[in-house]
């Protein structure tokens, strides 16, 4: 009976959510296709009509459309779940409230001329996506049974396409590391690369380490003594070490940066003095971190031209001495990059907005960077090869883009992937430059 009870709410939902697709389809044809009354094969066919729709619409059209979908979808699970008192109330109005701004910019940006606005309001909606699965994960793939296992959750986040799976499986790391707090276990990616595809590992380690960085960090007084910093950061390296698999673990040490960042940011000069003093490299990863924390600040979230040159402003001014320059610089570049990785377009318009100030060196390597990381987490994705081969209108920003875009995105997926991939793709997660980069480690090893 509960297997059956089950079966039978899914389908109730997704019949339910699909009033959306039928105001596109029609319900005269969802009829047709619904005539054969097994359970199993009507889920199948609601899903098809749903796929169906969605080939037949421009690109503009379809993000539309699916932003739709998974937002009446998303409205769906949280009613069941909401009935059911299996969830936070606040925080399914938080997702649906995101939901909802996601597909307000999606359509703004389908709507608005060809220009700066478009992208500023596509970029928003990149954004949010992201934001919204990692954050709310657990609602979005109706996560509740606190019993199953990592492999599980990693399952069925990956199962969301190319681009979301690599978001959604972030929260998936930190949704099971927050799960610590409560059940008393860990997360223990250490042991546990084996039984996950390798192509999760990178977002894994990403999302568990901003559930290490938040809880070292919360239990720093107001009014705290050196001492105390101190040992809050030594327990936080060894939360990361012994959880962590050595070739992925700068991903969770950059963590500590983008929550300090955007939870703490009158603690960063501090957590940089003490770093210093523990190890160098540690720095860099904190302030690549804070580098990733601008980018996603809430003051940054519509990225127009006056907000893109605060955010420069911002990483500059943030920068107390060169090393954070350069990761802070890096940081915000390959989370650009990564987030709008479908929308070269809005990489351009940044370009075009800075191309007097900005650092190709810098650049490149931050989008070399992104570009591996990309390419582990998700290698199904045509996006990243389409991307590189892009060709900007503008003839000044296409001879930046084929100097510090195409050429080194080249190099890096053609011949120097493999090597980065090999000797541990968290050591990516801070700046690298291009010829750190491009140094075939199999041959000095």
């Amino acid at each position: 009976m509960p297997a059956e009870t089950d079966s039978i709410r899914e389908l109730i939902k997704l019949w339910m959510a699909s009033s959306w697709a039928a105001a596109f389809f029609g319900l005269s044809q969802i009829a047709k296709l619904l005539g054969n009354g097994n359970s199993e094969w009507t889920k199948d066919a609601l899903e098809m009509v749903t796929r169906s729709i969605e080939s037949e619409l421009s690109e503009e059209m379809r993000m539309v459309f699916q932003s739709g979908d998974r937002l009446q979808r998303g409205l769906i699970t949280s009613m069941f779940n909401l009935l059911a008192g299996r969830v936070d109330t606040s925080r399914l109005i938080a997702k649906n409230v995101v939901d909802l701004a996601q597909c307000a910019s999606g359509t703004a940006a389908m709507l608005s001329p060809v220009n700066e606005q478009q992208l500023a309001w596509q970029e928003l909606q990149n954004k949010l996506e992201t934001f919204n699965l990692f954050a709310h994960v657990d609602l979005d793939l109706d996560l509740l049974r606190k019993d199953a296992s990592l492999s599980e959750f990693v399952a069925r986040a990956s199962r969301l396409g190319p681009y979301r799976s690599v978001w959604a499986i972030e929260g998936v790391g930190h949704f099971f590391a927050e799960l610590g707090d409560t059940s008393g276990r860990s997360i223990k990616l250490a042991t546990e690369p084996d039984t996950l595809p390798s192509s999760s590992l990178v977002a894994l380690h990403s999302g568990a380490g901003l559930s290490f960085a938040r809880r070292c960090l919360e239990t720093i007084t107001t009014r705290h003594s050196e001492r105390e910093v101190r040992t809050t950061l030594e327990r936080f390296i060894v939360i990361c070490n012994e959880n962590s698999h050595a070739g992925y673990v700068g991903a969770a040490y950059e963590a500590l940066g983008l929550v300090a960042r955007n939870l703490y940011p009158h603690l960063l000069l501090e957590i940089d003095h003490h770093l210093a003093a523990l190890d160098e490299e540690l720095v860099a990863y904190f302030w690549h971190g804070v580098g990733r924390g601008v980018y996603f600040a809430p003051t940054n979230f519509l990225l127009d031209r006056k907000t893109l040159r605060h955010v420069m402003k911002q990483a500059q001014q943030e920068s107390p001495h060169e090393l954070a320059r350069l990761n802070v610089f890096s940081g915000l570049i390959w989370a650009l990059v990564l987030v709008n990785i479908r929308h070269p377009k809005i990489i351009e318009g940044f370009i075009a907005d800075n191309l007097d100030g900005l650092d190709g060196e810098i650049f490149a390597g931050a989008l070399c960077s992104a570009a591996a990381i990309w390419r582990e987490s998700s290698p199904e994705d045509k996006a990243l090869t389409a991307f590189w081969k892009y060709h900007p209108s503008d003839h000044r920003v296409a001879e930046f883009w084929n100097a510090y875009v195409t050429e080194p995105s080249r190099m890096m997926l053609n011949h120097y992937y493999p090597a980065v991939r090999n000797a541990g793709l968290g050591w990516l997660f801070r700046h690298r430059s291009l010829p750190e980069l491009f140094v075939d480690r199999e041959r000095c090893e």
